[in-house]
Parts: structure tokens; sequence; C-alpha cells
């Protein structure tokens, strides 16, 4: 008997298709509004004051100050954006010397600030806290903060005198 093995090569002829379609996933992840700060008014300006005008005060929340020789005042302006109700914590520096330019004088500011709960530059609410204080942003998603103080010109010398107020604002 003779047997016979066969070995087949089989050919399949295939075509390839390309996918046409497809799914991808799509991440995203939204964070809270920041607040956001502008500066309205830059400068705090007490005018000209005589030496003898003793402790002068610039009130934030009136916008009057109870002693001028000459010249116009300005409070520190701030306003605070950020989503509506949102709280912020508000810092300065407790005191602050002003000097003499030109010479070695001093003269002390005690910084205090008052806040509008929205823009529309309503009444405004004096801070009991001198270093800080929690603020709420209005319905508007605004706040007004306004920054005046004291100085104390018992025995100032003559001149001209000058400092920096540091404002920081931090989100709550």
């Amino acid at each position: 008997m003779t047997r016979f093995a066969f070995c087949g090569l089989v050919l399949f002829s295939m075509t390839a298709h390309a996918q046409t379609s497809g799914t991808m996933q799509i991440q995203l992840e939204v964070l809270p509004r920041v607040l956001t700060v502008s500066v309205s008014s830059s400068q705090l300006d007490f005018a000209r004051q005589r030496a003898d005008a003793g402790a002068v005060i610039l009130d934030p929340a009136t916008g009057l100050a109870n002693h001028k020789a000459a010249g116009a005042f300005a409070m520190g302006e701030v306003t605070v954006h950020g989503p509506a109700e949102t709280g912020f914590l508000v810092s300065i520096d407790h005191v602050i010397p002003l000097k003499q330019a030109g010479g070695s004088h001093e003269v002390r500011f005690t910084p205090s600030w008052a806040q509008s709960k929205g823009c529309n530059q309503g009444a405004f609410t004096l801070s009991s806290l001198r270093e800080g204080a929690a603020g709420v942003l209005g319905d508007d998603g605004c706040a007004t903060l306004r920054f005046g103080g004291t100085i104390d010109l018992f025995g100032a010398a003559q001149g001209h005198y000058t400092g920096q107020l540091a404002v920081r604002i931090t989100p709550l």
C-alpha cells in the first residue's frame, strides 16, 4: 500500500478595513474663580497739615478728614471682584513710619480701612481690626475697600513725608 501525504497551502485574500469612527474621553476640572483686585486710587494723601494739628484722622468710612490746612486729601481704594458671596481676607501693616524726604524724621501712621459690600459705592463699614479682617463679596461679586488712618503730628518737623502701605487680599 502506498500512502500519499498532501501538504496543502491555502491562500486567503482579504481586504483590511480602516477604522472610520471612534470615541475619545474628554476630561476637565473647573477651579473656582479667583479674586481679582483693581486699584482705584493708589495714593493715600493727608494733604498739607500744620505741625501743631495733633492727631489727624482720615476716616475711610465717611471719606472725611478731621483737619486740613490746605490741599486735597485722598484715600486709597481697592476693588475686589469674584464670585458673589465669596469670602476674602484683607491684611495690612499695623503701624507704618512715614519718613521725611531728605531728612531723618518720621511721622507715625496707623492705617484703618472700611468696606462696602458691593461696587455700587453704598455705605462703608469701618473695620474694627487694624491688621486685617475677613470680608465677603456682595451679590454683584464685588467689594470696595477704602484705606485711611491716623497720623500723629505732635512734635513733627516741617517737611514732606512718605511711606508705603502693603495691602494683601487672600481668597477664603
